[in-house]
């Protein structure tokens, strides 16, 4: 599973900015959900204090496996992102969606992504385009 996601702020009070706590050890499920609760907390510190300033970030999630036979034990994860952002877009993308988007969307960069030799580096190529 694929889900990129950068916080940067430093809440008063916090020694740890969100972005520290993200990288923390989240190898057990229970952790990634406490890890997803801090995110939405984020979100709403930033209306609290910061109401004024707009959300520049389209409210899209895009995620991205293999292909869409998700294994069972993945397939909570996934829904977590929909759980802790209601209102979001959420968007998947397997291999065959991705080479699509792109011969679609970017279509004079098709053949790069196309010749790049590792599956890794495809996905990292299709996930700066997607999120232009």
């Amino acid at each position: 599973i694929s889900c990129a996601t950068f916080f940067f702020l430093r809440v008063p009070g916090w020694q740890q900015s969100l972005a520290e706590l993200m990288y923390d050890d989240i190898s057990e499920p229970e952790q990634l959900h406490s890890q997803a609760r801090l995110l939405v907390q984020s979100e709403l510190l930033r209306q609290r204090y910061h109401p004024d300033v707009p959300k520049l970030i389209p409210k899209i999630i895009h995620q991205t496996f293999k292909s869409n036979n998700i294994p069972a034990k993945l397939r909570p994860l996934l829904q977590t992102w929909r759980e802790f952002n209601p209102g979001y877009e959420i968007r998947f993308y397997d291999d065959t969606a991705c080479r699509q988007f792109v011969a679609t969307e970017f279509p004079e960069y098709f053949d790069a992504y196309q010749s790049l030799p590792k599956d890794v580096e495809r996905a990292d190529f299709f996930r700066y385009m997607v999120v232009l």
